[in-house]
C-alpha cells in the first residue's frame, strides 16, 4: 500500500494559516482540516461552530485522496517554512494513525484527526442578493458595527441585521435592548439585489482579519434563509451560519423561560409560538415583532357570548380592577392576556402566574352574560 503524502510550499501554507490562525478546528472535539483536490486544485477546509471556510492550493496533475490533518500539523509547517528560505514541508500519513511533518529543519509526529467526512461547501445557490466590497471596507465597516458601549460586556452583543442593497452593505445593531443606542453602520458597494441576514459577525470579523486590505471579496445573501451567508474571493469561500431573524430569534430564550415554570407544560406549536396548560387555563404566547419585539399572551375566558351592551360595560369594569392584564371581547369570545416587551422576558414568569390567577373565575362568571341573539 503507497503512503499518502503531499509537498507544499511556503506560500501554500501562510495562505491557509491567514485562516486557520483565527478560526481554527477543535481537536478537542475531534475536527481538523480536510486537503483533497477539486477541480483539479488543492483544497483546505475547515468546518468548526458556525464557520466552513476553504482556501484554494497549487494546482494538481492527479487526484488526491481526501485525508483531515492535525491543525497542529499546519502551525508546524508555518514554523518549518519561516525558518528559512526555499523551504518546502511533507506532509505523510505513513500508517493510518499518524500525520508527519517533514522539513529540512525539524519534524513533528501528531495523531491524525479524528473526523471522518470532509464538509460539503454549498454549491448552486441562488441569491437574494450580492455585493463586491474589498476586504479593507468590509473589516473597517466590522470593526464600526462590532464595537460594544460603555456599559455592557462583550458577552451582551444584540444580534444585528446586515443589508445589502441600494449601492451598499450596512449593519444595524440595537443596543436599547442593553439601555445602549441604535447604531446603523454603511459603506458604499457594487450590489445586486436587495436583502438581509443575522450573521455570526464576530466569525467574520475574525475571518478577514488577516486578509491583504485589497483583497475583493463577494458577500452574498441566499434566497434560502437555510443557506449560510456566503463570502468570497477568488482563492477563498466561507460559509458563515446566520441566526434567526426578526423577533423570532428570541424563541429558544423564550422556550427556556416557559419550560422551567413549575405547574405549567409547554408545548411548542411552531418558530415563535407556545402553549402553556395550566390547572384552570390553556395560555398561548407568541412573538410578535409589531409595532417592537413583544411577547403577546392571550387566553379564552369564556365563549359564545354576544357582545351586549351590558358585557362591554362589565369588562371595562373589570379592566379597571386588573393588574398588568386586560379583557376584551372578539367573534363572541372573551380573552384576557397581556403584552410584554421581549427585553423584559425575565419577568414573564411572575406575569403568566399573576394572569392565571387574576382571571381564575371569570368564565364562570361571564357566562352569565350570554343570550339568544
Amino acid at each position: 500500500m503507497s503512503v499518502w503524502s503531499i509537498v507544499v510550499k511556503r506560500a501554500e501554507i501562510e495562505s491557509v494559516c491567514e485562516v486557520l490562525g483565527n478560526l481554527a478546528p477543535m481537536e478537542t472535539k475531534g475536527e481538523g482540516v480536510w486537503v483533497r483536490s477539486i477541480n483539479g486544485k488543492r483544497v483546505w477546509s475547515v468546518a468548526s461552530g458556525t464557520t466552513h471556510w476553504e482556501v484554494d492550493g497549487v494546482a494538481l496533475d492527479e487526484p488526491l485522496e481526501a485525508r483531515c490533518l492535525p491543525g497542529r500539523a499546519l502551525w508546524d509547517a508555518l514554523v518549518f517554512v519561516r525558518t528559512t528560505t526555499d523551504i518546502v514541508v511533507t506532509f505523510s500519513i505513513p500508517d493510518g494513525i499518524v500525520c508527519l511533518v517533514e522539513s529540512e529543519v525539524g519534524t513533528s509526529v501528531i495523531d491524525l484527526a479524528r473526523e471522518l467526512e470532509f464538509p460539503q461547501y454549498p454549491m448552486y445557490v441562488a441569491d437574494a442578493a450580492k455585493a463586491n466590497v474589498t476586504a479593507g471596507a468590509f473589516f473597517d465597516l466590522l470593526y464600526r458595527a462590532r464595537a460594544v458601549p460603555v456599559g455592557p460586556s462583550d458577552d451582551d452583543y444584540p444580534d444585528a441585521q446586515m443589508y445589502i442593497e441600494n449601492g451598499s452593505i450596512s449593519i444595524y445593531a440595537d443596543w436599547s435592548i442593553r439601555n445602549g443606542l441604535r447604531s446603523t453602520y454603511k459603506i458604499p458597494a457594487e450590489t445586486y439585489g436587495e436583502a438581509s441576514c443575522a450573521p455570526m459577525m464576530g466569525a467574520i470579523y475574525d475571518m478577514i482579519r488577516e486578509f491583504d486590505r485589497d483583497t475583493e471579496l463577494t458577500i452574498r445573501i441566499p434566497v434560502r434563509s437555510e443557506v449560510p451567508l456566503l463570502i468570497e474571493s477568488e482563492t477563498f469561500r466561507a460559509a458563515v451560519e446566520c441566526k434567526t431573524a426578526g423577533v423570532s430569534r428570541h424563541h429558544e430564550d423564550l422556550f427556556k423561560v416557559l419550560s422551567t415554570i413549575s405547574g405549567f407544560t409547554c408545548h411548542v406549536v411552531e418558530l415563535g409560538r407556545f402553549t402553556l396548560d395550566t390547572y384552570s387555563h390553556m395560555i398561548h404566547v407568541e412573538l410578535s415583532d409589531s409595532p417592537a419585539e413583544t411577547i403577546r399572551v392571550h387566553t379564552e375566558v369564556c365563549r359564545n357570548v354576544p357582545p351586549t351592551l351590558e358585557l362591554l360595560q362589565q369588562l371595562n369594569e373589570s379592566n379597571c380592577s386588573l393588574v398588568g392584564a386586560r379583557l376584551w371581547h372578539a367573534n363572541d369570545v372573551v380573552w384576557g392576556g397581556f403584552d410584554l416587551p421581549c427585553s423584559a422576558i425575565d419577568e414573564l414568569e411572575k406575569s403568566l402566574r399573576s394572569l392565571d390567577r387574576q382571571l381564575t373565575g371569570f368564565d364562570v362568571f361571564l357566562s352569565g352574560f350570554t343570550e339568544a341573539r
